[in-house]
């Protein structure tokens, strides 16, 4: 029985823990002052939010894109007319897919989308056209917003309508149109996309309260103000990349992004905008930061690291060369539920090999379980359980949104419970501590990557009979590898060559094998389970060519594999 069933059935009997009330901003930036969201904000829509920070200055630079700047009116005024284009070819509570690379038209879609009371589904616009053809295809998207037809594969689905919304060629909302009703809090908002243990994408979706909660968290823990230019290195189909956008724009400060993605354009950019927040993956933080870069970073006033756990040493690299006045902060949580928040104290030392998570975010009770299913006690290690009405509201199926792994809690229906599948311990400081996936499930660049999405599209392929995916490796970094057993008369070296080619058209690079190994059968435990340890000395070079695949992936440094 899987862990949130198990909670389910006896959730009322568990001793969930309720978290406890830390300060957001405790050893951070408490004396900077902020303009805090209004007392009422998860009732009010975000759009109606955004309007309001626009009449605050409509000439304040909203958004900087490499060499382009688009002011707060203009900003407002095409994602209503986009918001009026949307409504007039699909049903309200449609939902309307973002499939955009980075520029001033995503942000503008993303607004459009919840002016106009349309779910927005955001794929990621660079994986492979055939894998997002795919989820819109079950996802029932009703509209496209899309720049670059090539971004869609040829069997989008039929009733698909193309449009193009650019900054230049908008046309300006009619007078006569009118929003409609805004939705309901708890109502589906936003649909991001991860990778699925059932071997397809799943689509978690987010409602307007979910989100506000969290950029209420951001604003209130960081103290954003009109005065901050924040560069978040994390994509708008990103939970953090999203929550951040909307956090920085609801206090009419200005959001900085490139289309550049070379450490030197990035560090060039810090230095050119006077950026005061940085958020990003530690692994990405850990390579823009070096000695050179000391006096670039003079203006930025906080770094938040997102996305996986930070080590030790990418702290210590991280305090070497910014101002002594700057504060890190660490967050823990999944595109399902935001779960930790914690400012590393200055001066704060660490024995261990990782960071800890943070203190559990409030609103959210928790539980942590051992493998017999019980509570474990303070400082033994178990798998983490949440509830809370900030829980995501499930995952989007077949065009509608299903409880998934997020059932409502049987006590209180406004509350969803997930069970994360990471282990974690709670330290005597009160600080958690993640150890381990409970899973397969591993993080590349921060997204997460199941083996059993790989594993089903190699299945896929004619000549395949059996495939697994394996992943391994020290020091928190790991390698993909497939192994795949040809059906009889196939040929396998013919064969790899197919499957390289096939997963290039529908996975993304971070979720295709670095090596595949032809093998004529797999090896099998006892039990009759795929004896995966014994697979990863399968190579011809045996487990050195999984020490050479990490050391190269570190190397590269975009294509570093990390467990979370």
């Amino acid at each position: 029985m899987e862990t949130i069933e198990l909670v389910q059935r006896s959730s009322a009997g568990l001793p969930w823990r309720t978290s406890p009330s830390i300060p957001l901003d405790l050893n951070g930036p408490e004396d900077v002052p902020f303009d805090p969201l209004p007392p009422n904000f998860t009732n009010t829509p975000i759009f109606s939010l955004f309007e309001t920070a626009a009449a605050r200055d409509p000439a304040a630079c909203a958004r900087v894109i490499d060499d382009e700047r688009v002011s707060y009116d203009m900003l407002h005024r095409r994602s209503l007319a986009l918001a009026q284009r949307i409504d007039a070819v699909t049903p309200v509570d449609a939902p309307v897919a973002i499939m955009l690379r980075q520029s001033a038209d995503a942000m503008v879609a993303l607004l459009a989308c919840l002016a106009a009371r349309h779910v927005a589904l955001i794929p990621n616009a660079d994986h492979p056209p055939e894998r997002n053809a795919a989820i819109l295809q079950d996802a029932g998207a009703a509209a496209i917003i899309i720049a670059e037809a090539a971004l869609l594969a040829d069997r989008s689905p039929a009733d698909v309508v193309r449009t193009a919304p650019t900054l230049a060629d908008s046309p300006e909302t009619s007078t006569a149109w009118q929003p409609p009703k805004p939705a309901a809090p708890d109502a589906p908002a936003i649909v991001l996309y991860t990778s699925g243990s059932t071997g397809r994408p799943k689509g978690v979706v987010l409602s307007q309260f979910c989100m506000l909660y969290r950029a209420q968290r951001n604003i209130a823990g960081s103290h954003f103000n009109r005065t901050d230019r924040l560069l978040p290195l994390n994509s708008l189909g990103t939970v953090n990349g999203c929550s951040y956008i909307l956090a920085i724009l609801l206090v009419s400060g200005t959001l900085v992004q490139s289309a550049k993605t070379s450490l030197r354009d990035l560090r060039t950019l810090i230095r050119r905008e006077g950026i005061t927040a940085l958020i990003g993956l530690p692994r990405l933080l850990d390579m823009l930061v070096d000695s050179s870069i000391q006096e670039t970073l003079t203006s930025v006033r906080m770094v938040r690291s997102t996305g996986e756990g930070m080590r030790r040493s990418e702290l210590d690299a991280l305090r070497a060369v910014l101002p002594r006045h700057c504060h890190i902060n660490m967050t823990y949580g999944m595109t399902e539920a935001s779960v930790t928040h914690w400012w590393v104290p200055h001066g704060y030392t660490e024995s261990g090999a990782l960071i800890p998570s943070g203190y559990l975010c409030e609103g959210v009770d928790f539980v942590i379980l051992g493998e017999d299913g019980n509570p474990v006690a303070d400082g033994a290690i178990g798998e983490i359980v949440v509830r809370s009405r900030v829980v995501s509201l499930g995952e989007f199926v077949n065009g509608r949104c299903i409880p998934g792994r997020m059932p409502p809690d049987p006590a209180d229906a406004t509350r969803r419970m997930f069970a994360a599948g990471d282990l974690v311990c709670m330290r005597p400081d009160g600080l958690l501590q993640f150890v381990a996936r409970g899973d397969r499930q591993i993080k590349i660049n921060g997204q997460r990557v199941e083996p059993a999405e790989i594993e089903e599209t190699i299945r896929q392929i004619p000549g395949v009979a059996e495939a697994v995916i394996v992943t391994g490796g020290n020091d928190g970094s790991a390698a993909l590898l497939g192994f795949i057993v040809p059906t009889s008369g196939t040929d396998p070296q013919s064969l790899r060559h197919t499957v390289r080619e096939a997963l290039r058209q529908r996975l993304p690079a971070i979720m295709r094998p670095s090596r595949i190994v032809m093998l004529a059968s797999l090896p099998r435990l006892p039990s009759g389970k795929v004896d995966r340890q014994s697979l990863l000395v399968r190579t011809p070079q045996g487990g050195s060519t999984l020490r050479r695949l990490v050391t190269r992936g570190r190397k590269l440094g975009r294509n570093f594999v990390g467990r979370k």
